[in-house]
C-alpha cells in the first residue's frame, strides 16, 4: 500500500494508517475483516471484496473503507483515489457507496517492469506472470531472477505464475529427470503461487496420422506433467498448476489429442489455453467449455498472448476484447494478459482488458474505451484522442509496417494501393489533430503519435517493392544440383571429400536481399538416383549459447518428428517441385540434431494466401556437427517424399535455405536466407531454382 499511501499524503497531507482526522474536514478510516460493517457483509465472501463509503455530515467528509484482506483495502483505496475530481484547484471527493468485488480469481500481467506494476495495482490485478525454460542452461541465473521476481510480488501484493516452457529433448534421458526436478524445486523454494507446464508445439490439431507419429512425443507430455504435479504434492500443496498445450488457433483441440489426454491429468490441474486476438473467436465460451470437455479437466486459465496489450503505438489492442467471453469465473479462473515491454507505453487497451476482467456482465466495450482515454490524456485532448483509438479500433493492425498485416492480403495491386492511402491519410489527420493539443509536448504521447504517423510513403515504398518482386524485378538466384556416383560418408571430423564436387550456395541476406548476413551460412549440395544430400553450415561465434542439451556431437537426428522447433536457433530447408507453389515440403531442423516437417500451398498471394497447411513426419535423416565456431547439418532427403508430387519430374524446382539465428550476442540479426524473399520463409513464388536436370 505504500505508493497509494504516498499519493494521499502528498495530495491530501494525510496518512491512512488507522483514524486520522485532519483539518477538522476529511476523516478516513481504514479496516480489514470489518466483520461489523454492514456494506461489508454483502461482499465478504470474495477474497478481494471491498467497501467504500464516502459522506458527509456538518462539513465533515468520513471515508470508511473496508476490505476482506489487504489486497481489498488496496483495491478500495484505489478507487477512492479514482474518485478523487480537482475543482478550482481543490480536491473534491465525491460522495459514494461501493460494494464491489472481482469475477475472476485470478488476473494476471505478463511484465514485472515498475510501470506495468504499478498499472496492475491501479487497475485491480492481482497477478504477475513470467516467462521462462527449462533448457535455459543456467540454473543459478534463473534462480536469481527469481528471486528478483518474488520481491517484485511482494511489494505490490500480487500472486506469481510462471510459465515454464518444457522443450522437447526432455524424455527418457536421467540427465534430463534430473533437471526437471531440481528446476521444479528451485520454483517451489522462490515461492511462486502458480505453475504452468507450457509445450509449444501446436500437438493439439493433429490428425489421427499425425497423432500416431507423435504419440510417444505427447506421451511425454503427460509423463512430466504427472512428475512435476507429484513433486509439488510432496512439498507444496497449495501450489496451482496449470497444463499448457499452448494451441493458438481452433475453436477446438483435435479430437485424437483431447482423447489422448482425457483422463491422464490430474483433476487439481488446470487446463491453460492460450489465445490468439483475445481469444480468436467473437462467442468464447462455448469454444472454452467444449476445450475443458475434451480434457477431462475442471477449471481452465487462459493466456491472451496477441496482440501485446499496451503497446506504444496501438496495433489491434482494444478491438480483440470486444464481443469475447469468457463467462462468469466459474470455468476460466485465472486470464494472463501480455502487455508489451515498452517503458511508458499508452495502458489503453490494458485498461479496457482489466475493466472485463473485474467485472464482465458490466463491460461495455465502447464506454470501457472512452474511460481508458480519460484516464490516459486530460479532458482538453479527450475528443482528438478519442478520435484517434476509436478509427485505429475499428481497422485494426495496419500501424504495424509489415509484411503480415492484412493489407497485403489482397490478391489485387490496385485494391492493396487503394487501403493503404485511405487508412494512411485518414490516420494522419487524426493525429495532427493529436498533436495540437497540450499533452502532445509530453515524451510519451509524442511516442505513441510519431510511431503511428507517416506510414503512407513507407507501405508504398514497401508495397513497390512487393510487386517488383512479384514481377520478378529482383532476380532469385539458381544452383545446378549435379548428380554424383556415390553418397556422402556423414557424420564425420572431417566432411567427406565428395562434398568438394557439390553445388555451392553462399551470399546469404536479410529476406529482401538488402543486407549481407554478419554470421554466414553456406551450404553444399548433389543428387543420387535415390537421394538428395545437402550440407549446411552456419557461422556462429557464440556456441557455448546455444541450447546446452547434453549430447555429443557428431549427433544423428532423432529417428521420430519433433515437435515446435521455433524457440531455438535452425535451418529450414524448402523443396518445390515444379516450382509451382503446390506441395511445398517445409523441413526444419536444430543444431542439437532435432527436426519437424510441414507441407502447405502457397500459390496466392502473401502469407494470408498459404494453403492447406499441415504438420507432416518425412524419413530425412542426417547429422548434426558442431566445432569451435560453427555448426551443421548432413542431410539425406530421400527422392521418394514427393512421389506424390506431379511435378516431381521437372527440370527445375523451388528451393530455399533459410536460417534463425536466435542466440541474444553478437550482431543482431535473427532472420536471413540464401534466396531473396518479401513476407517470409514460406513465400514459394519467390524461392531460389534448384536445376534437378
Amino acid at each position: 500500500l505504500k505508493n497509494i499511501t504516498e499519493y494521499f499524503k502528498k495530495k491530501l497531507n494525510l496518512s491512512l494508517a488507522g483514524n486520522v482526522k485532519a483539518d477538522n474536514d476529511l476523516i478516513i478510516r481504514v479496516t480489514v475483516n470489518a466483520a461489523g460493517s454492514e456494506l461489508y457483509k454483502k461482499a465478504a465472501s470474495h477474497p478481494e471484496g471491498y467497501t467504500l463509503a464516502i459522506n458527509e455530515s456538518k462539513g465533515v467528509v468520513e471515508v470508511l473503507l473496508s476490505g476482506n484482506s489487504a489486497r481489498g483495502v488496496q483495491h478500495a483505496l484505489q478507487s477512492l483515489k479514482q474518485l478523487l475530481i480537482s475543482w478550482s484547484g481543490k480536491s473534491v471527493i465525491r460522495k459514494a457507496e461501493l460494494v464491489d468485488w472481482p469475477t475472476f480469481k485470478f488476473r494476471f500481467v505478463k511484465r514485472y517492469t515498475k510501470y506495468w506494476m504499478e498499472q496492475s495495482s491501479i487497475y485491480k490485478m492481482n497477478g504477475m506472470t513470467v516467462q521462462a525454460a527449462i533448457y535455459h542452461k543456467n540454473i543459478e541465473k534463473t534462480g536469481k531472477r527469481f528471486d528478483k521476481v518474488m520481491k517484485i510480488s511482494d511489494k505490490y501484493l500480487l500472486d506469481s505464475l510462471v510459465m515454464v516452457s518444457m522443450g522437447n529433448i526432455l524424455y527418457g534421458t536421467k540427465e534430463w529427470e534430473k533437471r526437471v526436478n531440481d528446476y521444479f524445486t528451485m520454483i517451489i523454494d522462490s515461492g511462486f503461487s502458480h505453475v504452468a507446464i507450457m509445450f509449444d508445439d501446436k500437438m493439439t490439431a493433429l490428425d489421427k496420422v499425425g497423432y500416431d507419429r507423435f504419440k510417444t512425443y505427447i506421451n511425454g507430455q503427460l509423463y512430466y506433467t504427472d512428475k512435476v504435479h507429484k513433486l509439488f504434492e510432496k512439498k507444496k500443496p497449495s501450489m496451482r498448476m496449470g497444463f499448457m498445450p499452448n494451441y493458438y488457433h481452433g475453436e477446438k483441440m483435435a479430437d485424437y489429442y483431447g482423447k489422448g489426454i482425457h483422463g491422464k491429468i490430474n483433476k487439481d490441474i488446470a487446463f491453460f489455453w492460450a489465445g490468439y486476438a483475445c481469444p480468436g473467436h467473437e462467442a468464447a465460451m462455448p469454444y472454452l467449455k467444449k476445450v475443458l470437455a475434451q480434457s477431462g479437466l475442471d477449471k481452465m486459465w487462459f493466456y491472451m498472448n496477441w496482440p501485446q496489450c499496451g503497446k506504444a503505438y496501438w496495433a489491434p489492442n482494444h478491438g480483440p476484447m470486444r464481443n469475447r467471453d469468457f463467462g462468469d469465473g466459474k470455468i476460466v479462473e485465472l486470464v494472463t494478459v501480455s502487455t508489451t515491454n515498452a517503458p511508458r507505453a499508452f495502458p489503453v487497451s490494458f485498461i479496457t482488458v482489466c475493466d472485463y476482467l473485474w467485472n464482465p456482465e458490466a463491460y461495455d466495450p465502447d464506454e470501457s474505451l472512452k474511460r481508458a482515454t480519460k484516464e490516459v490524456v486530460p479532458p482538453g485532448a479527450y475528443k482528438q484522442f478519442y478520435a484517434l483509438f476509436k478509427f485505429i479500433d475499428k481497422v485494426g493492425g495496419f500501424v504495424e509496417n509489415t509484411e503480415r498485416n492484412q493489407m497485403y492480403a489482397s490478391e489485387n495491386p490496385t485494391e492493396r494501393r487503394s487501403i493503404i492511402i485511405e487508412r494512411c491519410e485518414k490516420l494522419d489527420k487524426l493525429v495532427a489533430a493529436c498533436e495540437k493539443t497540450k499533452v502532445a509536448s509530453k515524451n510519451r504521447v509524442k511516442i505513441l503519435l510519431d510511431k503511428i504517423k507517416g506510414k503512407k510513403d513507407k507501405y508504398l515504398k514497401r508495397l513497390a517493392l512487393l510487386e517488383k518482386l512479384e514481377a520478378g524485378g529482383v532476380k532469385a538466384k539458381t544452383v545446378a544440383c549435379p548428380t554424383l556416383d556415390r553418397a556422402p560418408k556423414l557424420g564425420g571430423a572431417k566432411p567427406d571429400a565428395i562434398w568438394a564436387k557439390a553445388a555451392k550456395g553462399t551470399g546469404f541476406t536479410d529476406m529482401r536481399g538488402e543486407k549481407k548476413a554478419p554470421y554466414q551460412t553456406a551450404f553444399k549440395i548433389f543428387q543420387d538416383k535415390d537421394n538428395i544430400y545437402l550440407r549446411v553450415e552456419c557461422e556462429e561465434p557464440f556456441m557455448s549459447e546455444l541450447i546446452n542439451s547434453g549430447f555429443t556431437y557428431p549427433r544423428k537426428l532423432n529417428e521420430g518428428t519433433d515437435g515446435f522447433l521455433w524457440w531455438y536457433d535452425d535451418i529450414e530447408v524448402f523443396l518445390d517441385p515444379g516450382h509451382d507453389g503446390r506441395k511445398v515440403r517445409q523441413m526444419i531442423f536444430n543444431p542439437i540434431g532435432m527436426k519437424e516437417f510441414f507441407q502447405f500451398d502457397s500459390v496466392k498471394y502473401g502469407y494470408y494466401g498459404k494453403e492447406n497447411f499441415s504438420r507432416t513426419s518425412l524419413p530425412v535423416s542426417g547429422y548434426a556437427l558442431h566445432s569451435k565456431n560453427s555448426w551443421a547439418l548432413e542431410l539425406v532427403i530421400p527422392k521418394s517424399i514427393f512421389a506424390d508430387d506431379p511435378a516431381k519430374d521437372s527440370p527445375i524446382w523451388g528451393f530455399e535455405v533459410c536460417r534463425t539465428r536466435k542466440i541474444n550476442k553478437g550482431i543482431k540479426f535473427k532472420y536471413s536466407a540464401w534466396s531473396p524473399l518479401t513476407w517470409g520463409f514460406q513465400e514459394a513464388k519467390n524461392f531460389g531454382n534448384l536445376k534437378m536436370k
